[in-house]
């Protein structure tokens, strides 16, 4: 979960950052997790730029053991 939820966090910064048409729920999405993480501002931006550093230094040690289990569970 917490490498999706990282995931999920790029793609949000990258709307912010290029806003692509279509992607109206996406911000609807966007604005419940900045809710979520604190007050809309620029600090919950740097706590989210801050959060991505280590959603992404530990999701390669997460992505490790899945090959143990059949590809056929979605996870």
């Amino acid at each position: 979960n917490m490498a999706d939820f990282g995931d999920e966090l790029l793609k949000i910064v990258a709307d912010q950052r290029t806003p692509k048409q279509g992607k109206k729920k996406m911000k609807s999405r966007t604005s419940a997790v900045l809710n979520q993480s604190g007050p809309a501002g620029s600090s919950s931006l740097g706590g989210i730029s801050s959060s991505q550093v280590e959603v992404q230094s530990g999701s390669p040690v997460v992505r490790q053991p899945p090959p143990k289990r059949p590809r056929e569970d979605p996870v």
